[in-house]
């Protein structure tokens, strides 16, 4: 199945091409190829790994976008392994299937492939999980030593997801169960997690709304009360010192690995750039949040019918099915406390309009598109924070019953800290990325739920209330499914027929795009080409670096995304310095990159160098030539 699944993507990486996410990467990858450095000569968010990664992979494939996503293909696909076996763990498998085909769902490709770090970032953060689960199940020091690993290759990748992998590791060292506790461990477990807790508000108070409470802060500080009380249950503490020297040896074990992995990268790079052009505030968060900031949307008109319809459902098909069996005195506030908690708290919920990023720009073309959208677009975004608390609902039942809490609570807390980085930018893509290790914790919450109300009813009965139990993620991820669907399908919804697919014909990208997309895009990539020596640069404007890839020219300048609030007041001036001193013949002007990103709010100097220095020679639609004219 998996073999299947890659060469389905594989087969899809043929098609479509990203000007912008898909073309930051891998431009940016190419410039390492051709011998540039990051943070010198070019500047980003991220820690170095993935440039790195696509280097590599230009060197041993060739330079073109077909190697990377066939790589980013198979991390796709191991992604989708590693979490059906983590959920494998909690919950039965058609409930551990449901979070890779959530993902799978919602993932953009092939219109957007998407190669960004957080794909293996988050690969080496479910491993991570993985490998813990399995030393808590069976000890060995290797198992450690493994997650001290790929807690650096976490952070060689992404740097907040990182440091929020070392952070779990952290709690599952002072959390798990040791056969003598010391008072001064105890201690030590309670101040740690309450130094989570304090470290999470501060990170996130900034933006903290209610939204943002319920769906990320929340989860989080329940998980840590939880983990508190689990590692507490059937612990007798003595002494004082029980429990430090195993403690501190376990911190070895893993951290050694993990500071040799950093040091293996950031020795070299240190070197290369100095001491004083190391980015050491970037690695450990200080970026520029001006273009990253956008705040949760409230939930969508249609989250309330879809809301009731998730908890009451289930239970009515219960109570048809085996409605003696639930009406006892055990099991029905437990039935119908979690329906009639949600129908009382509904109404005081706020609900807001369409979501900030629409999936559409004139809903009047896909009409039913819109309308799922209007009515749904935010609700996948708030899925990870639902899965946490059906997860807490989970452990707290157990532990009130007086059983372990399991793998599920440290599912929880590895879950709630990656969930992290979806701050600053709330937005369903973020969530795609930040959401995973939660869905699991979803999935074994949806499966306990099945359990508790279909029991031991016949096979139709039970595959009933599975199908009901599926109505609030399939309502999710439908929008993103449905775009992408219909934008196959029919790439331009302004004509009355769908475009054909045509090979683009470029050297470096043997894609086949709609033929209105293809014909832009081939034709402002060849004027180009024709005139612009190999060597000199010209400058695509604002958030375009696929067409320095393809055109194979470089950037005149050290920054490649123009996003409203990505650069200083003083990075422009450096911009505009560099486009005097460089003079490139062309400027490519994405007109519809310039609106949708809202550009001109913090760029109005430059756009005012632009247009008062180059004049419009050529158009394709939606990128126009501008050639210089300034001396």
């Amino acid at each position: 199945m998996s073999l299947a699944a890659l060469a389905i993507y594989v087969w899809a990486g043929h098609y479509w091409l990203d000007l912008i996410d898909e073309g930051y990467f891998v431009y940016l990858g190419y410039r390492i190829y051709a011998g540039d450095l990051p943070y010198r000569d070019f500047d980003t968010y991220y820690t170095p790994g993935i440039f790195y990664l696509f280097a590599w992979t230009f060197d041993l494939a060739g330079v073109s976008v077909e190697p990377i996503r066939v790589l980013m293909s198979g991390m796709r696909i191991l992604w989708g392994v590693s979490l059906y076996l983590l959920a494998r763990r909690v919950t039965s498998w058609p409930f551990a299937i449901l979070p890779l085909l959530a993902i799978a769902a919602v993932d953009a490709a092939p219109m957007f492939p998407e190669p960004h770090p957080s794909w293996p970032s988050m690969l080496a953060t479910f491993l991570t999980i993985e490998v813990c689960a399995r030393h808590q199940e069976r000890g060995g020091r290797r198992w450690l030593i493994l997650a001290g690993v790929l807690g650096g290759l976490a952070m060689a990748f992404k740097q907040n997801i990182g440091a929020f992998v070392v952070l779990a590791i952290g709690a599952y060292l002072l959390l798990r169960p040791r056969p003598r506790t010391g008072w001064l461990l105890a201690a030590v477990r309670v101040g740690y997690l309450l130094l989570l807790a304090a470290a999470a508000t501060v990170l996130i108070r900034p933006g903290l709304s209610g939204f943002l409470a319920a769906a990320l802060w929340l989860p989080l500080l329940g998980t840590v009360a939880l983990a508190g009380w689990s590692s507490l249950h059937g612990v007798r503490v003595q002494g004082w010192m029980g429990g430090l020297r195993p403690l501190i040896g376990d911190g070895l074990l893993a951290g050694i690995p993990f500071f040799a992995v950093t040091i293996a990268w950031l020795v070299p790079l240190t070197l290369a750039l100095g001491l004083h052009g190391v980015p050491w505030g970037l690695f450990v968060g200080q970026v520029n949040q001006g273009a990253l900031i956008l705040p949760l949307d409230p939930p969508s008109p249609g989250v309330p019918p879809v809301a009731l319809t998730a908890v009451w459902l289930p239970v009515g098909l219960a109570f048809v099915l085996r409605g003696r069996a639930l009406a006892t005195r055990r099991l029905l506030p437990a039935v119908i406390g979690l329906p009639l908690l949600t129908t009382l708290m509904l109404p005081l919920v706020p609900l807001g309009g369409p979501p900030a990023e629409t999936l559409v720009e004139d809903p009047s073309f896909y009409p039913w598109l819109g309308y799922l959208d209007e009515q749904l677009g935010v609700l996948f975004t708030y899925l990870p924070g639902l899965a946490a608390w059906g997860g807490l609902a989970v452990v707290l039942a157990n532990l009130l019953r007086g059983r372990p809490a399991g793998p599920l609570i440290w599912y929880l807390l590895a879950g709630s800290l990656a969930a992290l980085s979806l701050y600053p930018r709330v937005d369903t893509i973020h969530a795609l990325f930040a959401g995973p290790p939660l869905l699991v914790t979803g999935a074994a919450a949806l499966g306990a739920a099945h359990r508790l109300l279909a029991g031991r009813a016949h096979r139709f009965g039970q595959v009933a209330v599975y199908l009901a139990l599926l109505v609030l993620p399939v309502a999710a991820v439908a929008p993103h499914a449905y775009w992408r669907y219909v934008t196959i399908v029919h790439a331009n919804p302004r004509a009355p027929t769908p475009p054909p697919y045509v090979d683009l014909g470029l050297e470096r990208a043997q894609v086949r795009l709609p033929e209105n997309i293809a014909d832009s895009v081939r034709g402002a990539v060849r004027f180009v080409q024709d005139g612009t020596p190999p060597g000199l640069p010209f400058f695509a404007y604002p958030v375009s670096p696929m067409f320095h890839f393809l055109a194979d020219r470089p950037n005149p300048t050290r920054h490649n995304h123009f996003i409203a609030g990505a650069l200083t007041p003083d990075d422009l001036q450096e911009v505009i310095r560099d486009l005097d001193q460089k003079k490139p013949r062309y400027i490519l002007w994405d007109h519809g990159g310039v609106t949708y990103f809202k550009a001109e709010l913090t760029n109005r100097v430059l756009h005012d160098y632009i247009w008062n220095c180059y004049a419009q020679v050529e158009n394709y639609t939606p990128y126009l030539i501008l050639e210089r004219r300034c001396p």
